[in-house]
């Protein structure tokens, strides 16, 4: 059996080369040249279409918390970013696994009835981020001796709006802001090649259509809203052992049942649809709501059952239209670096109880040195 040999003084190399160039997506015109001083600059004037299509999975953490942050009206300002394609996918595991949108609560918060005495480890994630930016306001507020507790004292005030709707802020409209400057990068590869390349811009307008309707499902209010409200009770939200702040909430009849919200159901069931009309009906003999049904799911959940599928099979689909694109691929990963730095901006951000529909009033701050002392505080001023 022979054996080719090769030496130093071949053209081996250089047909290794040729061959590799030709196997590249784009054959040559994908950048291969063996110099890289060449390649890295070809790649940062058109990065290649693996970095965009690996860059379109990253980021779904952020998606979400800027979901759940956000939703809950027709029009939810959280746009087309990087990451989409994962959340999308998880969405649809979680839908059809316990049925639930809102992310796991990412703060341990425990409810205290202070009325029944009664506690409930929360599960919800509105009130988790209500008790996680209080402590931080708290912690900008205080001076700077060390107290070994706070107790923070609020009446809950009447919504205006109901304790069942949301209102449109100034977070909607730099939603709209950043999903124009979006929309207007996308477009820069079709105006400097009169139309020739007009795909950046298809596929950022169908992804902000895909991340709209995403935010527009009714089911974000059913999760992030109260079945019940106007409630007289005082509650105590606490991260627990260890933590040295306490919110006390008395609710004067206008605050929403939090022990209730702590433990709501999953929207699998009716319950959580029964405070809309839309989506409920009153049985006759009984006069208490009951969700629609539609084959036997609440009529809400099967909207969002039928809408996370197709939404998931369309972001595949603009993934796949992405690794299509050989040409101006920056203008796609600009417009998806925007959108993960909005996204991520609105899900960690920190926002008044007001706008999660728990309008308070302080009335009183409790500190102490000592816990036993900070408690008999409280007991006398209860």
């Amino acid at each position: 059996m022979l054996i080719p040999q090769f030496d130093s003084t071949s053209s081996y190399r250089g047909d290794v080369s040729a061959n590799l160039q030709q196997a590249l997506p784009g054959g040559a015109a994908a950048g291969f040249s063996g110099d890289t001083n060449d390649d890295l600059k070809l790649e940062w004037i058109n990065p290649s279409v693996v970095v965009g299509t690996v860059l379109m999975v990253v980021g779904d953490k952020a998606v979400q918390a800027a979901l759940a942050q956000t939703s809950g009206l027709l029009f939810t300002p959280v746009c087309f970013s990087f990451g989409w394609v994962t959340y999308a996918l998880s969405a649809l595991m979680s839908v059809y696994g316990d049925g639930r949108l809102l992310p796991p609560p990412d703060y341990a918060v425990k409810v205290f009835n202070l009325d029944s005495g009664y506690y409930r480890n929360n599960s919800n994630w509105v009130i988790a981020r209500i008790v996680r930016d209080h402590e931080s306001w708290m912690s900008s507020q205080e001076d700077k001796s060390n107290k070994s507790i706070r107790i923070a004292i609020f009446e809950a005030k009447p919504n205006p709006q109901g304790a069942n709707k949301f209102t449109y802020n100034i977070l909607h409209v730099r939603g709209v802001v950043v999903i124009l400057i979006q929309l207007a990068i996308a477009a820069i590869p079709a105006f400097i090649t009169n139309g020739r390349e007009w795909g950046p811009l298809a596929v950022t307008s169908f992804g902000t259509i895909l991340a709209l309707a995403m935010g527009a499902l009714p089911q974000w209010s059913a999760e992030k809203l109260p079945n019940r409200s106007g409630s007289k009770a005082t509650f105590a939200l606490t991260a627990g052992n260890g933590s040295r702040d306490i919110m006390i909430i008395k609710g004067q009849g206008n605050c929403i049942d939090l022990e209730e919200m702590a433990v709501s159901e999953s929207p699998k069931k009716g319950q959580p649809w029964t405070k809309f009309p839309r989506f409920s009906f009153i049985r006759r003999h009984s006069f208490q709501p009951r969700a629609k049904e539609t084959f036997g799911f609440p009529r809400g959940f099967f909207i969002t059952y039928v809408t996370t599928t197709v939404i998931a099979v369309l972001w595949l689909f603009v993934m796949i239209s992405f690794a299509g694109m050989n040409e101006h691929t920056w203008a796609l990963i600009l417009v998806g670096a925007v959108g993960l730095f909005h996204n991520t901006m609105l899900g960690s951000m920190e926002r008044d109880s007001k706008y999660r529909n728990l309008p308070l009033t302080p009335i009183d701050t409790i500190t102490a040195h000592k816990v036993m002392d900070g408690l008999m505080d409280l007991e006398i001023k209860k």
